[in-house]
């Protein structure tokens, strides 16, 4: 594992067998680069790529504002699966996987307390760089196109690459800085990958949907669901209710992974909710598929017998 930060100087103190390269803020996209590059070269390419911004561990425990028999009781942080979700960790050892890890780390502790989660979830076959830096919006720009770039060098298909962001401050801050990054940093990648050039990476991003206890461990496909979102403003309430009748919470939350034996297959005619299923993942399911990095929640739910769609 490799970790870029200005923060450790040369004689710190580190019990990790992360390798610590040092910059300065003039050269740090190019050290990285460079690490990139050689890691990459080592490797003979790349078949999957992850990458994510915000997804550091600030907190183990988390508490969540809704619905109400939820609030104030403390649930697990699910960091960890934001850093690396389940379906990378748990790939064919075959998988040649890099995992990228941005983040505005703050301070040495915190860097060391997310190098020791991630060493205990790494993998032969798969290279973590973790990247403390700050995103300006110049500087995002410049490393979505150096990614992009690395995607086509590779050939990787689209579905074998995810570039999430994390940033999500739950409606909780009045930092100016806080705010313009919440908005600025899925706003301009998105920018970056609609450039022609990248057109056939232009779906290839994915946002979090924040502290919203039904959702939480839920990614979707940006472009789409944006799209979606500016059509109809119901979505995400129809698809909280479509959520809570597969995961069986009428009464009691059950997140997806439960081992209940409780079964009920629920028909899926709208075509407006088999476009959301097919563009949300969960970070904390795994996938047995090469060619795919993750499992949408519409296979997941079809696969595991709950789902029937309406062309069955």
């Amino acid at each position: 594992m490799y970790c870029l930060t200005n923060l450790l100087k040369p004689d710190s103190t580190n019990n990790s067998d992360v390798k610590i390269i040092n910059y300065d803020n003039e050269t740090s996209i190019e050290t990285f680069k460079n690490v990139i590059n050689l890691l990459s070269y080592n490797r003979n390419g790349y078949d999957k790529i992850y990458i994510s911004f915000g997804s550091k561990l600030t907190d183990t425990f988390i508490k969540f504002d809704s619905p109400e028999k939820k609030r104030n009781k403390k649930f697990l942080s699910n960091s960890t699966e934001q850093m690396m979700p389940v379906f990378i960790k748990t790939s064919e050892s075959d998988t040649r996987i890099l995992c990228v890890v941005i983040d505005n780390f703050e301070n040495e502790h915190n860097i060391n307390k997310n190098m020791v989660l991630l060493e205990s979830e790494q993998k032969p076959n798969i290279d973590i760089v973790i990247y403390d830096k700050f995103c300006s919006q110049p500087f995002l720009s410049e490393l979505i196109k150096y990614f992009v770039k690395l995607f086509i060098l590779f050939d990787l298909n689209q579905k074998n690459v995810m570039i999430c962001n994390y940033v999500n401050y739950n409606n909780k801050t009045t930092n100016e800085i806080d705010l313009y990054s919440q908005k600025m940093i899925p706003e301009t990648i998105q920018k970056v990958l609609d450039n022609p050039e990248f057109e056939k990476y232009t779906y290839c991003f994915y946002q979090w949907f924040g502290y919203k206890f039904y959702f939480y461990n839920f990614i979707y496909n940006y472009k789409i669901i944006e799209l979606l979102a500016s059509v109809n403003n119901n979505w995400l309430s129809d698809f909280e209710i479509f959520v809570k009748q597969l995961i069986y919470d009428h009464d009691e939350t059950v997140f997806i992974n439960n081992d209940s034996t409780k079964k009920q297959k629920i028909m899926l005619t709208d075509p407006k909710m088999l476009l959301v299923m097919d563009n949300v993942y969960d970070i904390t399911s795994d996938c047995s598929y090469k060619y795919e990095i993750a499992t949408s929640l519409r296979k997941y739910f079809y696969e595991h017998g709950q789902l029937e769609l309406s062309y069955d």
